[in-house]
């Protein structure tokens, strides 16, 4: 089976580099790269990607693929997998909390093949701690409103 990968990434040096450290996989040989958020959510509509390779921060002091993410998610479900230089816990965390089922820090980039065929069993252990998250988040956001506020949600 050959996955297809969208690279999500603003720097044109590194997106190249990781799409061609993933072809060397003889199931990754079907990559696609988008530069920002607006190509990425176009790209996802188009060919429908197995795996998304998301860097974090796509523009200048912004943290869109964390947006991205969230976007993505409303439309399709797909395995992301954040990819970053920052280490930072807050950021794994909402990245994770947006949909993202795995974080590798760009250090880190010859670990993606194995993250990538992880992401793509069935269930993963992050996925089932961040699902667990998620279900406890909304109990906890839902807990004051009303029965009638709750439905409208």
């Amino acid at each position: 089976m050959n996955l297809k990968i969208l690279v999500v990434e603003d720097d044109p040096i590194w997106r190249t580099c990781i799409s061609d450290y993933l072809e060397r996989e003889p199931d990754m040989k079907d990559t696609y790269e988008a530069a920002n958020k607006e190509e990425a959510l176009q790209l996802c509509r188009e060919i429908n990607p197995d795996v998304v390779l998301m860097d974090i921060h796509l523009s200048e002091g912004l943290m869109e693929g964390i947006d991205a993410v969230s976007e993505i998610k409303l439309f399709m479900e797909t395995k992301i997998i954040m990819i970053t230089s920052f280490n930072e816990k807050d950021l794994i965390i909402n990245s994770l909390a947006a949909g993202a089922v795995n974080y590798v820090a760009k250090t880190d980039y010859r670990r993606l093949p194995s993250v990538i065929r992880a992401a793509m069993c069935e269930i993963t252990p992050v996925h089932t701690v961040m699902s667990d998250y998620m279900r406890l988040k909304k109990d906890e956001l839902l807990a004051p409103l009303t029965q009638a506020e709750k439905e409208v949600f």
